[in-house]
């Protein structure tokens, strides 16, 4: 992921959803026959995570009703969209990989890479280093790589055939 501060260890979409809901002035969940209140969401949390053993950054499929529906929509909207984001984030991750380990990507240099992937010329060094465990790859420089016209790649433009 571009930023593991944001990133989620385990994610079981299909893992029933935690109900928590507002009572009074508590938050009150229940995993299995275990109860617990609250009137923080933050120890409510950290009472899950320990009861279902989940490591602090594991996605957590919360349900929370807060005695307003339009709220409660809100709020589901927001976490949907948000486990959305992560798995596409995931996906694209995979992705650039996979386009990077390819002997055409391999050629290209970092800023070309970015170019094609959509990302920062240092988002693509950051990944090649992941990708070859830290070590320099042989005949790589640290400005630029083989241009792919000089591995006999062909491109076109509106007007001409570059070779």
């Amino acid at each position: 992921m571009a930023d593991p501060r944001r990133a989620f260890d385990d994610v079981d979409q299909a893992a029933p959803p935690v109900v928590v809901s507002w009572e009074g002035r508590e938050w009150c969940v229940a995993v299995g026959c275990r109860r617990y209140r609250s009137a923080f969401l933050v120890r409510m949390d950290r009472w899950v995570r320990g009861t279902l053993n989940l490591p602090p950054r594991a996605w957590i499929s919360y349900e929370f009703r807060t005695g307003n529906p339009g709220v409660d929509g809100l709020i589901r909207e927001a976490r949907q969209t948000r486990l959305a984001a992560y798995v596409a984030e995931a996906h694209a991750h995979l992705a650039a990989r996979a386009v990077l380990v390819d002997s055409y990507c391999a050629a290209v240099s970092q800023r070309e890479a970015g170019v094609l992937l959509g990302l920062s010329h240092q988002r693509i060094h950051q990944l090649r280093a992941e990708l070859r465990g830290g070590q320099k790859i042989l005949g790589e420089s640290d400005a630029f790589c083989a241009h792919p016209r000089s591995i006999g790649v062909t491109a076109t433009t509106a007007n001409e055939e570059v070779t």
